[in-house]
């Protein structure tokens, strides 16, 4: 096996998937015990949905069981295993054959958004479109929503900081009267902490108790590019699991989560950040 490769054993009825693509693996069953049985090699660049497209040919070749989302390696601690069982293949087979997502940001308008601020003045402030990006100036507090809820989603969307950076965050499954802030699971955005989870509201869910404090869990790594570069967010979300991935390396994942369906946020809350490239697939 090349250095720039990663092997994955694969374990028929329940397949375990490491997304750190470029960390060691060393894998481990969470359902019933299966010997690995296959073996697949990606090269480190290979992208995400690439990886997965390849592990559901496994899966359709050898029906049963469900698919997990299986990570450990030396870069998480040895003992540290994450795990969440983010997609029943079987139900999703069309969308990851033909892969047809939908466009949540036109690239010219805020169609399908809605706004809400803190003040509810001129909103114009604070979002607005140009380059084919959502630019918010990041005051005063507050967020886009999707007019529509989902439920069972892929979302895909790109951020940066085309300045001093600071915080902002991807609002799931948000439920509510429009407040700061309403209830939801947030996949945090802010510099250096991007692809935690906070539990904002009456939102319940179960994460890894050791990077767990309060409503707060932190990734399990730091996967955020160089300031000014464009960062891409994979989020997951089927029943009550939702797995979270930053330019391609999984960095947290919840089960549990209590809520279901709700809209999707964009937050302003206290620095300029830009978005571009918002899609969202419905795994129902």
């Amino acid at each position: 096996m090349r250095k720039n490769q990663t092997r994955m054993s694969v374990a028929v009825g329940t397949l375990l998937v490491g997304l750190g693509l470029g960390q060691p693996l060393a894998l481990a069953t969470i359902a019933q015990p299966v010997e690995p049985s296959i073996t697949l090699e990606f090269d480190n660049d290979t992208p995400y949905m690439e990886v997965v497209a390849k592990l559901e040919r496994v899966k359709r070749e050898n029906p049963g069981g469900e698919v997990f989302i299986d990570v450990t390696g030396d870069s998480l601690g040895t003992t540290h295993l994450e795990r969440a069982p983010v997609l029943d293949m079987q139900r999703v087979q069309q969308n990851l054959d033909a892969y047809h997502p939908t466009t949540l940001f036109n690239g010219k308008n805020l169609d399908g958004w809605k706004i809400f601020t803190s003040n509810k003045l001129d909103t114009s402030m604070t979002w607005r479109v140009a380059d084919g990006k959502i630019i918010c100036t990041g005051e005063p507090r507050g967020y886009i929503m999707t007019e529509k809820e989902y439920d069972n989603f892929h979302l895909t969307l790109e951020w940066r900081w085309p300045g001093e950076p600071g915080n902002s965050g991807v609002l799931l499954r948000t439920i509510g009267e429009d407040k700061i802030w309403p209830s939801c699971l947030e996949a945090q955005l802010m510099h250096n902490n991007a692809g935690d989870f906070w539990k904002i509201g009456e939102i319940e869910a179960s994460t890894d108790p050791e990077r767990s404090n309060g409503r707060n869990t932190r990734k399990a790594v730091n996967a955020e590019k160089p300031l000014g570069e464009w960062n891409r967010y994979d989020i997951f979300f089927h029943g009550e699991h939702v797995t979270l991935v930053i330019n391609g390396q999984f960095v947290n994942s919840a089960t549990g989560v209590s809520q279901r369906p709700g809209k999707i946020c964009l937050q302003s809350e206290g620095a300029p950040i830009e978005f571009r490239r918002i899609w969202v697939t419905d795994l129902d």
